[in-house]
């Protein structure tokens, strides 16, 4: 997985690198930029799988050969990220309520994972947040 600093592209990710999934083919999920895909909302998903795949195609030399294209597609996922990330890693109260996840990071399965984490340490005494 990387983070890019492209207009359109915020995340690029090799899907057969995560857990259980090496012996799938080569696979690239493209996430974009939040004010891209705002401004991009009711684009129909040829387009903006195109104009995705455009823009990954941008970030490569010219020299680069890239896989042979077998399939595309584009999903609307509104609230997969949060405009503004929370300044806390989670929220927990002096009666025992406890929230943690993926929102009060950068709506990745990591950010979930970390949230928790995080939230577990402090549960058991490790740090206070």
């Amino acid at each position: 997985m990387a983070r890019l600093a492209h207009p359109a592209l915020n995340i690029v990710s090799r899907n057969q690198t995560k857990p259980g999934r090496d012996t799938q083919p080569e696979s690239v999920s493209l996430l974009a930029q939040l004010e891209w895909s705002e401004a991009h909302l009711e684009q129909p998903a040829e387009w903006v799988a195109e104009q995705l795949l455009t823009a990954l195609k941008s970030i490569f030399p010219s020299s680069a050969t890239l896989p042979r294209l077998i399939e595309t597609g584009a999903h609307r996922w509104r609230y997969a990220q949060p405009s503004t990330p929370c300044e806390y890693d989670y929220l927990y109260s002096a009666n025992g309520l406890a929230l943690c996840g993926d929102s009060f990071r950068d709506g990745r399965i990591e950010d979930a994972w970390l949230s928790g984490h995080h939230l577990g340490e402090a549960l058991v005494g490790r740090s206070v947040q």
